[in-house]
């Protein structure tokens, strides 16, 4: 039969409670609580408010007919984003477009909550079309009068 030394309980009583931190870390670490050790991502709580757009522009503001801008936008708590006029679905910060006329476009974030939406304009410069006439005989030794170009936008 082996007797303990009286000496030895306290480092005995030490190594159990550093072998129980140990398993506690494991389990920690590992999901604890039976779940497999796997490294599902746990899911977000849910919103509690609808989402903020912090800003939506377009830069430039004024484009040439043919040129494309650029709609940026800074939003929170959203879970789908979207942009009307065709753009649709959208994920991101920014996207291109190419209005051929002067256009405005609205976002739309969204979450369980609500819908929040903002508006920017995007505006199409076209440049000016000149007119010409017709191509004219002229004979030699007569007098020729021009009128003005006429230019419409």
């Amino acid at each position: 039969m082996t007797i303990l030394s009286p000496n030895l309980i306290p480092q005995i009583s030490a190594l159990r409670y550093f072998l129980s931190a140990v398993l506690l870390c494991c389990l920690t670490a590992c999901g604890g609580g039976g779940s497999g050790g796997t490294n599902q991502p746990e899911n977000p709580p849910p919103p509690t408010s609808a989402p903020t757009i912090v800003s939506f522009s377009a830069s430039p503001a004024k484009i040439d007919a043919g040129n494309s801008a650029t709609l940026a936008w800074s939003v929170s708590g959203s879970t789908a984003l979207s942009i009307d006029q065709g753009v649709g679905s959208v994920s991101g910060s920014s996207a291109i477009v190419s209005p051929t006329a002067t256009t405005r476009f609205t976002l739309s974030a969204s979450n369980a909550i609500g819908t929040v939406t903002a508006i920017t304009t995007v505006a199409v410069n076209h440049p000016p079309v000149l007119a010409a006439l017709p191509d004219v005989t002229v004979v030699a030794g007569t007098a020729v009068s021009f009128s003005p170009f006429r230019f419409r936008s």
